[in-house]
C-alpha cells in the first residue's frame, strides 16, 4: 500500500514536469544562453541601473519634434500567440493557442479611456502581427507623432536571442521579438525577427514626449542590456524620456498561464483599470505606478497558478491510485465488492496524504526547483529614463 502511494506521488512529480510545456508561453527558437554569463540585474528593482564598470556610455538617439500643443495619444499593440509555422504556437501543439481576447487587456482599457482616441490606437493580432507590418506601423508612428504626445508599445509573444554581428552588446547576444512570420532558413538562421538595435532606431524615430514600452516574452529582460562582463554599454530599446518594462530577467525564458494566457498584460491592464492605482493622488495612472501593482501582485498570481495545476494534479493522481489499485486486487483474485471498498480506502488514504501542508510545500519546492531547470521565471522589471511620471491613464 505504501509503495502505491509513493508511486502515485511520483506520479504528481511527472506531472508538474509537463507544466513547462503545457502552459508555456515561450518555445525558445535558438541556443540557450551561457548559464554562466553574469547578470546585474536585481530582480527587486524598480529600475535597472547602470553599473560604474561600464566604461561606455549610450549615446541619446531620441529625435527632437516641435510640439503643437495638443497631447494626443497614440499606441501599437502586437502581439502573437498563432504563428505562420504553427510549431511556434503559444503553447505548442495539439494545445489551441491562447485565443485573440487574452492579448487584448490593455488595448481594451485603452479604447475606454477618455484620453484615448481608439483612431490612434494600432492592433496587430496574429497573422497581422507581421515583421513588416510592425515596422511599417511604427514608421507611421514616428510621422504623425510630435513632442506633447505619448507613445505606447506592446509586444506580447516569442522572444529569443540571436548573435550580435555588430558588437554592441557586451554578452555576445542581440535579444529580438518574433513576429508571426518568423522561421528558419536551412542553416538555421532566423528570419523576420525584430532585434532590439532595430526596435531601438524606430524608437528613436518616434519623437514623443514620453514612449512606454512593454514586452511580455522570453529574454525580454534583454532588450534593456546591463551587462557589463566586456566593458560595454548597449544599443538597446532604452533610452531618454522611455519607461520600458519586461516580463522576464535578461536570462530567462517565460511562461503563460492555462486559464489567463499573458499574465503580465493582464496585471497591466488591470492597473490601468484601478483607480487606486493612482497612489500620487494626481488624477493619472502612470506607467510607474502601473509597474509597482503589477510587481507586487504578480507573485500572487503565480502562487495561485501552481496552486491550481497542483491541486488537479492531485485529483488525477487519486483516480490513478484507485485504478491501479483495483486492477492489483483484481490480480490477487480479490472479490469485487472488496476491491472496490479496498481500492476506495486506498485511495482515501492518498487523498489525505496528498492534501497534507507538508507534501504540497514540498511539491511547490519542485515546481521551483524546475524553474531553475528550464530556466523559466517571470519577473516584472523596469527601466525608468523618463523625468517624473510617465502618466497613461486618466481617472475620470
Amino acid at each position: 500500500m505504501k509503495k502505491s502511494i509513493i508511486f502515485e506521488s511520483l506520479i504528481i512529480c511527472l506531472l508538474m514536469l509537463l507544466i513547462p510545456i503545457s502552459s508555456s508561453i515561450e518555445i525558445q527558437l535558438t541556443n540557450k544562453i551561457d548559464d554562466n554569463k553574469i547578470s546585474d540585474v536585481d530582480s527587486n528593482s524598480l529600475k535597472l541601473n547602470s553599473n560604474d564598470k561600464i566604461v561606455q556610455s549610450k549615446k541619446s538617439t531620441h529625435v527632437i519634434i516641435p510640439c503643437d500643443g495638443d497631447k494626443d495619444f497614440y499606441a501599437l499593440i502586437a502581439g502573437c500567440s498563432k504563428y505562420e509555422d504553427s510549431w511556434n504556437n503559444l503553447p505548442r501543439p495539439p494545445l489551441k493557442p491562447f485565443p485573440e481576447s487574452t492579448m487584448k487587456y490593455v488595448y481594451d482599457v485603452l479604447i475606454d479611456s477618455s484620453n484615448w482616441d481608439e483612431d490612434n490606437i494600432i492592433l496587430l493580432l496574429n497573422e497581422e502581427a507581421t515583421r513588416q507590418n510592425i515596422v511599417d506601423n511604427l514608421a507611421y508612428m514616428g510621422s504623425i507623432i510630435d513632442g506633447d504626445d505619448i507613445f505606447l508599445f506592446s509586444w506580447t509573444g516569442h522572444g529569443t536571442q540571436v548573435d550580435d554581428l555588430d558588437g554592441d552588446d557586451g554578452d555576445g547576444f542581440d535579444e529580438a521579438i518574433c513576429p508571426y512570420d518568423t522561421t528558419k532558413n536551412k542553416n538555421g538562421e532566423l528570419l523576420n525577427i525584430l532585434t532590439d538595435d532595430e526596435l531601438d532606431s524606430y524608437f528613436s524615430l518616434i519623437g514623443a514626449e514620453g514612449l512606454f514600452l512593454m514586452f511580455e516574452s522570453c529574454f525580454s529582460g534583454g532588450l534593456v542590456d546591463v551587462e557589463i562582463q566586456q566593458g560595454f554599454s548597449f544599443v538597446d530599446v532604452d533610452d531618454d524620456r522611455r519607461v520600458v518594462v519586461m516580463s522576464t530577467l535578461p536570462d530567462k525564458s517565460g511562461f503563460g498561464m492555462f486559464d489567463i494566457g499573458w499574465p503580465m498584460l493582464m496585471l497591466y491592464g488591470m492597473a490601468f483599470s484601478d483607480n487606486s492605482c493612482d497612489t500620487n493622488l494626481d488624477g493619472w495612472i502612470s506607467a510607474e505606478e502601473a509597474f509597482t501593482f503589477v510587481d507586487e501582485t504578480y507573485p500572487i498570481i503565480e502562487n495561485n497558478f501552481y496552486m491550481s495545476l497542483l491541486n488537479f494534479s492531485i485529483k488525477l493522481s487519486v483516480i490513478i491510485v484507485f485504478l491501479n489499485t483495483y486492477k492489483f486486487l483484481k490480480k490477487l483474485g480479490v472479490d469485487l465488492g472488496l476491491r472496490i471498498v479496498l481500492s476506495t480506502l486506498v485511495t482515501g488514504y492518498a487523498y489525505i496524504i496528498y492534501q497534507n501542508d507538508s507534501f504540497k510545500k514540498l511539491m511547490m519546492e519542485y515546481m521551483e526547483m524546475l524553474h531553475e531547470i528550464y530556466g523559466l521565471e517571470n519577473n516584472p522589471n523596469m527601466c525608468d529614463d523618463y523625468l517624473g511620471e510617465l502618466n497613461i491613464i486618466k481617472i475620470e
